[in-house]
Formats: structure tokens, sequence, C-alpha cells
């Protein structure tokens, strides 16, 4: 058996985004860039990173209230006080209930 860790670690992350829509008939693109701060424990400043990426999508809607949507994304990933940098990629496929 390992040993017991009797610490505890505080982190945060404060992000940003904003998707932009181009529409045509029920299929819309969007582009959708990002920026991600993060220090994931405040007791180490090592810890703090900045990450920058933007995704490609697309959304259909199937109903005025629910969709599904797909996407594709990267990102530029800044740790360990700026000496590691890192390409991220991502792809999500998602369902969306709109409501008013």
């Amino acid at each position: 058996m390992g040993n017991g860790v009797d610490t505890n670690l505080f982190g945060f992350a404060l992000g940003a985004g904003y998707r932009m829509y181009s529409s045509k008939n029920n299929l819309r693109s969007f582009i959708e860039p990002e920026l991600v701060l993060d220090w994931a424990d405040t007791s180490n400043s090592a810890a703090f990173g900045i990450n920058a990426g933007a995704s490609l999508g697309l959304e259909r809607n199937l109903t005025a209230w629910f969709s599904i949507s797909g996407a594709i994304g990267a990102s530029l990933n800044f740790a360990n006080s700026f000496k590691d940098i890192q390409l991220a990629t991502s792809a999500n496929l998602a369902a969306n209930l709109y409501w008013r």
C-alpha cells in the first residue's frame, strides 16, 4: 500500500470564449476562439498556465428547441512558468437543448 497524502491543493481556472455563427437554412457553422488562465496549485507559481485555442464546427437544428453539433479544435498551452509549450487537439459531439 502507498503512503497517504495529507495535503490539500487549491487551484482555479478562468476562461473566456465567443462563438461566432454563419447560418444557412437550419445548418450553422461556427468558429469559437477561447483563452483560459489556470493555476492548478496556488502554492506553486510554476503551476500557472495559459491556453489559447479555437474550435470550428457545425450545428444542425432538428426542432426549435433541439440541435446536434460537432466541432474540432486546437489549443496552444503554455505551462510550467512558460517552460513547456504544448499543442493539444480536441473533438466533440453534443446534443443541445434550448428553452425560453
